[in-house]
């Protein structure tokens, strides 16, 4: 049973400012001063414990609600039960308009310079907020989804709803469109910016034609006879090349593909093949690899939140066979090297031969593509019939022709998955170039259960048949009516408008929608039942909107839940369909919890104590019936709520929620919703006599919820991959906060008490619903003391063998500093078992790829652990794993949410003595790595993952690691999680080998992260700062000839012998000095956690070592020295100068502030709200760096004050009756 937790109510009679409203609405007590506050009815985070609240038409009809203002209203619930006091805070609003008069239709403020919309232009029920900050609503009277800015403009016209009809596809779902060559109609065909350029077009699939090089690399070009696509023939140095060659039986001269090295290869150009097509992209791009596609093609997924295929065809396999150079094995060797390995791989094989795809039936389980081609089309639009190359080597008589019969067609379907035809195949011309009637080959191949993706679709008239009258649009509708499956288009753009357009012609629309009203179309969806649901899934690349009632023709139980693509902004069909507990229900709202899970409220239509069903499920997307329902299960009954504590005071532990309308549910956590009524302002009797009043309730749930991260805890846990931060290095000024109040660990075995901490890194992961920053750090491998001698062996007690790297998850109150909600999740393996700190190769003398000697406390060996982990940083991916940095192989490790490790990645040839301690996809040299100074950070950008060498490795590898010593040259490494292999290598070059460490890293996005580099000192001359880096124009060397480095390698090179080959570091700029801002090296040395949060802000945590770094071991007595615990960790927050920063304290009395005073102000939050102080102003009784006043406030305690400077200048406001007496003999205040 759902129990309530917390319960806010605002009065109905809330009004906001603005103009009068209600004139029309004189039945519910109109006319009104103002703008009501109600009619909510849909729910988003907004920060700091405050919601945004969207409110409706306004009085319940375009008739009566001309003069209601549509609007986002921010309210802060002061949830009791959680600590507050019941009510709820208006904070500020934000107003729709259009004044840049996108709406195609009249509206009520048609002729005034703002447009604000009204009640009677739209009726908004739903609404979310984009990646970008922009925001989608969804409106019942079209019914539309709008698109505003984050002030409230709307940016384009209204968008219509599809009719989604009967698709004829073979498994009813959208045909696909596939970029033949790319985007060949615009650029030069098979090139990385042709292939781009059809994604960004919307484009599904791309399609790369495969030949091979000398030395059997796979390479994308339309023919191994290079001649035609690129500048081969004006390049002098390979004239000797040009040479005549049997292919398929055709003599043919020019230049081939596989006489090239890939070297070779890469010094030509793309160029046009065709003479009526653009020019000016002649010389620009190279000829990509198949890798290189996919990369491309992996980015662009990662990019768009879409998920784009690749359509590989294998050309002329029989010939590059008969020269030793077969394309299916390395083919099929690149796909599972992708993970494109099974049959739901976005992969589609295709080839015109027949044995080849037997052949890669039998190698790989991804779906196959029989092509089918003729010589041409005679005279009676027959087809003149040409044969695969392997029949007529092997005497097979068939032709093409014969494997478009029912029979031919089954032989296919038991190899291959589809066909790909010549479009004439399906509608052929006759002597005048007019179409003919369709074959019935489409039907034929549906009924053998294959696919059917003819090719190619041009939009140039001379590939036109005359009756398409020079309209390629005419061309693809008549093949997307005949029920293709997909289609190969040089003009991927044409197509993809041409299927909307094709699929899609009529829109759904209600009694309310402007054409219906001027009797230029029917309705066939009822009054007030358009969008009153809306979601966007994590990633924020998908909107999901749902119909409150059935559209003509649909099962009356059955609503449409429409998917929409925000990269391209169309409506891509029915993602399911959500079925009513009984017809004539309505829903409420609609929210995402992962990216195939979703929260429904659905209701009936009765209120009061005649309210029956009023409930919250969950719905699967992904699971859906034959009828294309989706999963659904109750999640709570919004009628039957424990009370235990009477938090709505009506004296009974039952709570009930029995209003007409609930159109606002929220996830807060994976144990708690938000739900809110809409009151129907002065309309709802839900608690009669009085009109209802809006209730919010957060309630706790039986079973958790499967959160997404990227949702949980609001505001929106901050983002893996951030938009392109523009932060400047300036002046920062840091707090530091002690985390003392932490568990006792364990005690070790000579019975010394051992404090928790060892923090490695830090990932901040938004705000709580109470508005505290949440923030997710780990420990690294467990408690240890100094290196000792020990029977002449270097050897690393560890006090605790048996320790087990965790997560640690705790709350940051911005207004008292304090830290709560400390959670310990226990890091496992992938069979569950506890991962341990211990190292994982025998100590070698220093050599790399070996670890020092473990110990007990009482010296004793031992034994290592070959999954032993010294875990140093953490990140989080866009699919919701987190990525974690290992010191001791090194390594990269990937967990799921729940701490179990999914996969680890090692350097090559790390796998010795038949132990698989992980894949090895990572460079060889990173081995090499100095004992204990592998990867110590780790970040997540643009789908990669980027992992940083702690010190330079020792390469070449020497016994006292004098080469990392003595090198400036540390590594960053770009990693694949997809691919699962290392994309790229780059070098970061430390300030000076005094500080010869990084400690943590994290994100900026467009190629730029923060780098914390330090040094061990904890006294004068202590060296903590903050640089920016960036890649940009960086050499990959993963990429890049080192010969000019003459024999030397990355670590030992100088500067300027790397200037000299050719080699660029990263950029980078000091951002902050740490100890300049305030950070105490004392207390502080070991910085190693590091992350951004909102407005630039930064924080920062140490590693205490468990309180006992530095400590020493006496093996006999087991006991460590110093006693410990003497260290704790720290958390830092670091503001800009346009921010509050920590200062020097003074002792003051008692004073008494009046509430004048500027309140609220938060400046980790929202930055625009620093100018509502003049100049410098000041934090009370050593409170936050960020809350400084509570609302409303009149009186402080204070023990402490602490001075604030900021980037402004004045004085500080104390209040007309601030008491300067209570500060006797100072004026307890510096100013700054």
């Amino acid at each position: 049973m759902t129990q309530l937790e917390g319960f806010a109510l605002l009065p109905a009679d809330t009004f906001a400012g603005g103009p009068p409203s209600g004139s029309r609405a004189t039945d519910l007590g109109g006319p009104f001063p103002a703008q009501p506050v109600q009619g909510f009815s849909g729910v988003q985070f907004a920060g700091g414990g405050s919601f945004w609240f969207l409110s409706d038409n306004g009085f319940g009809s375009k008739a009566n609600s001309p003069d209601y203002l549509l609007r986002l209203y921010r309210l802060t619930p002061n949830f009791r039960g959680d600590g507050g006091n019941g009510t709820v805070n208006v904070k500020d609003f934000i107003s729709f308009s259009d004044p840049d008069k996108k709406v195609p239709f009249s509206i009520v403020n048609e002729n005034t310079p703002e447009r604000l919309l009204t009640g009677a232009d739209f009726d908004v029920e739903s609404f979310v907020v984009a990646k970008d900050g922009t925001i989608w609503v969804g409106d019942e009277f079209g019914p539309y989804l709008l698109h505003f800015d984050a002030t409230g403009k709307l940016l384009e016209p209204p968008i219509s709803t599809p009719d989604f009809k009967d698709i004829k596809t073979l498994n009813g779902q959208l045909p696909i469109v596939i970029g033949h060559r790319g985007a060949s109609g615009y650029r030069p065909e098979h090139t990385l910016a042709a292939y781009e350029l059809a994604i960004d077009m919307g484009a599904n699939f791309v399609e790369p034609d495969l030949v091979s090089t000398k030395d059997g690399v796979l390479v994308a070009r339309h023919e191994n006879d290079i001649s035609g696509t690129t500048d081969v023939a004006n390049r002098p140095e390979f004239a000797s090349r040009r040479t005549t060659k049997s292919i398929d039986g055709a003599q043919i001269t020019g230049w081939f593909t596989e006489d090239f090295t890939l070297a070779e290869l890469k010094t030509l150009r793309a160029k046009e093949s065709l003479a009526f097509r653009d020019q000016s992209f002649n010389g620009l791009f190279e000829i990509p690899t198949l890798q290189e596609i996919i990369d491309l093609v992996k980015r662009k997924s990662t990019e768009t939140g879409r998920t784009i295929g690749l359509y590989p065809e294998t050309k002329h396999p029989t010939y590059f066979d008969s020269i030793g150079l077969s394309l299916e094995e390395p083919l099929v060797r690149v796909l599972k090297a992708n993970g494109y390995d099974n049959k739901d791989s976005p992969v589609f094989i295709q080839s015109f031969e027949v044995g080849n795809l037997k052949d890669l039936n039998r190698l790989i389980d991804v779906p196959l593509v029989q092509l089918l081609d003729a010589v041409d089309v005679g005279p009676d639009g027959r087809l003149i019939e040409n044969q695969p190359f392997d029949f007529t080597l092997r005497g097979d008589r068939r032709t093409y022709g014969d494997l478009r019969t029912p029979q031919g067609l089954a032989e296919i379907a038991t190899y291959a998955d589809g066909i790909g035809s010549w479009k004439r195949m399906i509608v052929s011309v006759d002597a005048n170039n007019n179409t003919l009637p369709p074959t019935s080959l489409v039907r034929d191949a549906h009924a053998a259960g294959l696919l059917v993706h003819p090719y190619t679709f041009r939009n140039e008239s001379r590939y036109l048949a005359a009756n398409y009258r020079n309209n390629p649009q005419a061309e693809y509708e008549q093949f997307f009516n005949l029920g293709v499956d997909g289609l190969f288009s040089d003009f991927p753009n044409t197509a993809v408008a041409a299927r909307q357009t094709t699929l899609f012609p009529n829109p759904v629309r209600s009694p309310d929608n402007p054409n219906v009203l001027s009797n230029q179309a029917t309705s066939n969806l009822a009054r007030s039942r358009g969008y009153e649901g809306l979601a966007i899934n994590p990633q924020k690349t998908t909107l999901y909107a749902l119909l409150e009632g059935p559209v003509a023709g649909d099962r009356p139980e059955a609503l449409r839940i429409n998917q929409f693509d925000l990269t391209t902004k169309q409506f891509t069909g029915i993602a399911a369909r959500y079925r009513l507990e009984t017809a004539g229900n309505a829903i409420g709202d609609l929210t995402a919890i992962n990216e195939n899970e979703f929260l429904v409220i659905e209701r009936d239509g009765r209120q009061g104590n005649e309210a029956q069903l009023k409930k919250v499920f969950k719905i699967n997307l992904a699971q859906k019936d034959a009828n294309g329902f989706a999963a659904k299960e109750e999640v709570a009954d919004l009628l039957n709520i424990r009370d235990p504590q009477d938090l709505n005071g009506d004296r009974s532990t039952t709570f009930r929620f029995p209003f007409v309308t609930i159109e606002n549910v929220l996830a807060i956590d994976r144990d708690t919703i938000l739900v809110a009524n809409d009151n129907n302002f002065r309309g709802g009797t839900g608690r009669p006599p009085a009109p209802d009043q809006n209730e919010f309730l957060l309630l706790k749930l039986d079973r958790s919820l499967n959160l997404d991260p990227r949702i949980a805890g609001g505001v929106a846990a901050s983002p893996s991959t951030p938009a392109a931060i523009n932060i400047n290095p300036q002046q920062y000024r840091a707090t530091t906060i002690p985390i003392a109040n932490l568990a006792r660990l364990a005690n070790s075995p000579a019975n010394q008490e051992i404090a928790f901490g060892g923090f490695s890194g830090l990932l901040y992961e938004g705000r709580s619903q109470n508005g505290n920053l949440r923030f997710l750090t780990h420990t690294d491998r467990g408690p240890n003391a100094e290196p000792t001698d020990i029977n002449g062996v270097r050897s690393r007690p560890f006090a605790l063998p048996d320790f087990q790297p965790s997560w640690i998850r705790f709350e940051l109150n911005p207004t008292t500093n304090a830290i709560s909600n400390l959670q310990r999740i226990g890091l496992r393996n992938k069979d569950n078992s506890p991962l341990s700190g211990l190292p994982n190769l025998q100590g070698q003398a220093g050599l790399a790829n070996s670890d020092e000697v473990g110990v007990d406390v009482f010296g004793r060996t031992l034994k290592n652990d070959p999954f032993g982990v010294d875990l140093e940083g953490i990140t989080r991916a866009d699919d919701g794993t987190y990525w974690m940095a290992d010191e001791y192989r090194p390594s990269i490790l990937q967990f799921d949410a729940t701490g179990k490790l999914i996969e680890r990645y090692v350097p090559k040839r790390s796998n010795v003595n038949g132990v698989n301690t992980g894949v090895e996809a990572l460079p060889r040299v990173y081995g090499q790595r100095r004992a204990n100074r592998g990867f110590e950070a780790i970040a997540y950008q643009n789908g990669k993952v980027y992992a940083f060498i702690q010190s330079a490795l020792d390469n070449p590898d020497t016994a006292n690691d004098s080469n990392s010593r003595s090198s400036l040259n540390l590594r960053i490494l770009e990693f694949d999680p997809v691919a699962k292999r290392t994309t790229g290598e780059f070098i970061y070059r430390l300030d000076s080998l005094n500080a010869d460490k990084i400690g943590d890293a994290t994100s900026l996005g467009n190629g730029k992260f923060l780098v914390v580099e330090r040094d061990d000192n904890s006294g004068s001359g202590a060296f903590k700062k903050v640089f920016q880096i960036d890649l940009t124009g960086a050499t990959n060397l993963s990429q890049a000839d080192t010969a000019g480095l003459r024999g030397k390698t990355i670590e030992n090179a100088s500067l300027s012998e790397l200037t000299a080959a050719g080699i660029k570091p990263v950029s980078k700029q000091l951002f902050v000095d740490l100890i300049a801002a305030g950070y105490d090296p004392k207390n502080e040395a070991k910085v190693e956690g590091l992350t951004l949060l909102e407005n630039g802000n930064l924080a920062v945590i140490t590693d205490n070592d468990f309180g006992i770094g530095g400590a020493t071991l006496d093996p006999i007595t087991g006991q460590l020295t110093p006693k410990f615990p003497n260290d704790i960790p720290y958390l830092g927050i670091l503001t800009s100068n346009q921010n509050s920063v920590r200062s020097a304290s003074v002792d003051v009395l008692t004073g008494t502030i009046d509430s004048e005073i500027p309140t609220g102000s938060n400046p980790l939050t929202d930055a625009a709200e620093m100018d509502v102080f003049a100049g410098e102003f000041f934090r009370l009784g050593g409170g936050a760096i960020a809350d400084f006043m509570t609302d409303n406030l009149s009186s402080i305690s204070a023990s402490t004050i602490g001075v604030f400077p900021t980037s402004n200048s004045g004085n500080l406001l104390y209040g007309n009756s601030f008491d300067r007496a209570a500060f006797p003999g100072n004026e307890a205040m510096m100013m700054l």
